[in-house]
Formats: structure tokens, sequence, C-alpha cells
């Protein structure tokens, strides 16, 4: 994708590790940790309030793609997309 939380993402990785990326684990990985420090950032002080939070977030936006809990289970939604002389474009 070229969403801009990606290209943030991507960017910070290869300045901080000089190197491409070129998996999606480590894009993964830092929107698991967004995740909780958002369950922490809205005001959470115990296990089970961050819980709680986590459980209530909607529409996070991450480098891999935008999250929402629904009924205790972390989705992402994902777009569809075809490819036009060179661009990404959603199919609708």
């Amino acid at each position: 994708g070229d969403r801009p939380a990606l290209r943030r993402f991507r960017e910070a990785y290869e300045e901080h590790f000089e190197k491409s990326l070129v998996s999606a684990i480590p894009a993964l990985g830092y929107d698991a940790a967004l995740v909780l420090i958002e369950g922490l950032r809205r005001g959470a002080n115990s296990p089970e309030g961050v819980l709680k939070t986590i459980e209530s977030l909607t529409e996070i936006e991450g480098a891999r793609g935008i999250y929402s809990v629904v009924d205790g289970k972390i989705l992402r939604h994902i777009e569809v997309v075809y490819i036009d002389d060179g661009m990404l474009l959603p199919i609708r």
C-alpha cells in the first residue's frame, strides 16, 4: 500500500536500520504495539482497564491497515485495489 502511515513507518524503519524494509513483519509488530499503546493512552491504568479500552477501539490507523476490535478480535480493514498504469486504485 501507499498509505501515509505505511510510508512514514517505512521511512523511519529504513532511516533507523539503514536498510530496505522487505517484510511486513516489522510493521505488524509496530501495529500490535500501537493498539496496546492506544489502550494505555486513553487512560487505562490496570490490566483489566487496558483490556476494556482495547476492546472499544475503532479505526486505529497503523502501518499495515486500519484496526478495530469487534467481539474481542482485532480486525484489520484492508482495501482491495487494482493497478492501472502503475497506480493503485480502489475497487468499488
